[in-house]
C-alpha cells in the first residue's frame, strides 16, 4: 500500500509544481497573455508549456508503468 500512496503522491507534486511554474511564468512575466501580436517572449512560453508537459507526462508514465507489488 505504501508503494500505491507514493506514486500517487509523486503524481501530485509532478502536476501541482508543473501547474504553479507555468502559471507564474505566464501570468506574472505576462508571457501568456498575447496582446497586438505574438511576441519572442509567447514563443518561448508556449514552447515551454508543450515540452514541459511532454516530460511531465512522460515522468507520471514512467513511475505508473511497472506493476505495484501489493504482496
Amino acid at each position: 500500500m505504501r508503494e500505491f500512496f507514493l506514486r500517487i503522491v509523486y503524481t501530485m507534486c509532478i502536476v501541482i509544481v508543473w501547474m504553479l511554474l507555468n502559471a507564474s511564468i505566464g501570468i506574472m512575466l505576462q508571457w501568456g497573455f498575447i496582446y497586438d501580436r505574438v511576441s519572442v517572449g509567447n514563443i518561448i512560453f508556449y514552447l515551454w508549456l508543450i515540452a514541459s508537459l511532454l516530460f511531465s507526462i512522460w515522468k507520471i508514465w514512467n513511475i505508473w508503468k511497472e506493476p505495484l507489488d501489493l504482496s
